[in-house]
């Protein structure tokens, strides 16, 4: 008999094999994991990028995969000699596959809106049926895989930790050349291979113990990886437009919250106590999207407001506030939400501030030595000698992108712009 054979094509990484262990196959086919089919991956990017529809389905095929192909590398050149390999790269690959399925609708956004961490959510979805009771029968405790997600695992685990949460990781390298592809910019398009290949073992005892570092020859492919992510990050993920639809999508849940108009499905928003994994598995963004068409019909003008804006795609307009000129008016912009008010605009509302902090995709970031528990999860490389050095260390690339300043938004309704930026830069 010929073996069976379960593959799909991916634009990114050609093929992903699914049938290398059977219990990722039947992950994959429960209602919880086929739930990421109806999120996007990039929440409100398509407002700019039309073509940024893919999914947190695709993009966890393809951490699983990437995950797969690193510890396979990592084996081939030595530094992996497990007395079972293939057990440790079924836990790694499931760690990849199950490590989103707690995002709510929309990925990152909702988190916002609906009050909740997709990474406790989705500790409680793996621990329980379906999820746990598919990975107890394959021998995989489920707390073993939460553990790894959230760094508290200890041993040779350590190093699935780093591979899918860290500075360099596959859930990075993947989203990376995933949002590049549909997005068409091009430059987060990293050479995955090379970067891979040129991961190594540190077998030293200390921090970095059973880490995987870059060796010295790699630290060019690095330094495009980071370059290629600080452009990912300001023409993408803090892209002005994507970001101004995002403050509109938030606002309206709150408005909605406020004058209680949330429907069933959403009343918990009504407690103070976080969504149970129930509620948010029971959400994708066409129910977020039913939601705000029905609100475009509200008797709340305000709601009604920001329900068509974002349905109609009439977005608020970013005006640029530079970390300088943000302290130099910081007395303007408060008298500027009373002269938002004598217009007839709600400023609580239609006039957010919006800064890099707010969004949960970074640039690269330097951590401190001494910050012991985050340190690691840096990017390390083998310098000239052969010993790890974190990779600013030897790259002025590297360096001079962390000095970058980023700026911060204030938000208005588009006929409102000139006037707003008048009242606040006018000498």
């Amino acid at each position: 008999m010929v073996a069976r054979n379960i593959i799909v094509s991916d634009p990114v990484h050609g093929f992903i094999r699914l049938d290398r262990f059977d219990v990722v196959g039947q992950v994959i086919s429960t209602v919880e994991f086929q739930r990421l089919r109806h999120l996007s991956q990039l929440g409100t990017s398509s407002f700019v990028y039309p073509t940024a529809t893919h999914s947190r389905f695709s993009h966890s095929l393809g951490a699983m995969h990437t995950m797969e192909t690193a510890l396979d590398s990592l084996k081939r050149v030595g530094g992996l000699e497990h007395r079972n390999f293939d057990e440790f790269v079924k836990v790694g690959a499931l760690v990849a596959l199950l490590h989103d399925i707690g995002h709510g609708p929309f990925s990152h956004i909702s988190e916002k809106f609906l009050g909740f961490r997709h990474e406790d959510i989705s500790a409680q979805v793996i621990k329980q049926s379906p999820i746990s009771d598919l990975l107890i029968e394959d021998g995989i405790e489920p707390q073993r895989i939460v553990n790894i997600i959230q760094h508290t695992a200890s041993d040779e685990d350590k190093l699935l930790s780093q591979l899918v949460t860290s500075q360099l990781d596959v859930d990075r390298l993947d989203y990376m050349a995933r949002d590049s592809y549909f997005t068409g910019v091009g430059f987060g398009n990293v050479n995955l291979e090379r970067m891979i290949n040129m991961l190594r073992i540190f077998p030293e005892a200390g921090d970095l113990n059973s880490h995987a570092l870059t060796v010295f020859k790699g630290r060019h492919s690095i330094e495009s990886y980071v370059l290629g992510r600080h452009l990912m990050y300001q023409a993408v993920y803090f892209h002005k437009a994507s970001r101004g639809a995002e403050k509109l999508l938030i606002n309206a849940f709150r408005r909605a919250t406020e004058t209680k108009e949330l429907p069933d499905d959403f009343n918990f928003l009504y407690k103070d106590a976080p969504p149970t994994p129930d509620k948010i598995m029971n959400l994708d963004d066409y129910s977020v999207v039913t939601v705000l068409k029905n609100w475009c019909n509200s008797k709340d003008k305000i709601l009604a407001d920001l329900a068509q804006r974002f349905c109609q795609r009439r977005l608020l307009k970013a005006i640029e506030l530079s970390p300088k000129k943000l302290n130099e008016h910081l007395d303007r912009i408060a008298k500027f939400q009373q002269l938002a008010k004598n217009h007839g605009i709600d400023p609580d509302y239609l006039c957010p501030i919006d800064g890099p902090s707010d969004t949960p995709y970074t640039p690269y970031s330097i951590k401190s030595p001494e910050d012991k528990t985050t340190v690691t999860q840096n990017i390390f490389v083998y310098d000239e000698d052969g010993k790890p050095v974190e990779i600013s260390q030897i790259s002025e690339v590297v360096r001079s992108l962390a000095k970058t300043e980023y700026l911060n938004r204030l938000y208005v309704p588009e006929d409102f712009r000139a006037r707003a930026e008048d009242h606040l830069f006018k000498k």
